[in-house]
């Protein structure tokens, strides 16, 4: 006969930790930011100015410093 498997302490359930529920609604509230902000805007970085949406510059603002706390709180 098979033996019954041992789930965890508490039941089988997984902690979510406050680091990823502080994560998660920094992210929604980034995001309404962007959904809230689609005007046309004047954009200049490096390359010569061009015209496009805002949520555009903002999303890779946000993107671009996601990935760098990323790679801030890796360990090696």
């Amino acid at each position: 006969m098979a033996e019954p498997t041992q789930h965890p302490a508490g039941g089988g359930r997984t902690q979510v930790s406050p680091k990823l529920i502080v994560a998660i609604v920094l992210g929604i509230v980034a995001l309404i930011f962007v959904v809230q902000n689609t005007g046309e805007t004047k954009i200049r970085f490096i390359l010569p100015e061009v015209k496009a949406p805002l949520w555009i510059a903002l999303l890779a603002a946000a993107a671009l410093g996601a990935v760098a706390g990323w790679l801030i709180g890796r360990r090696d």
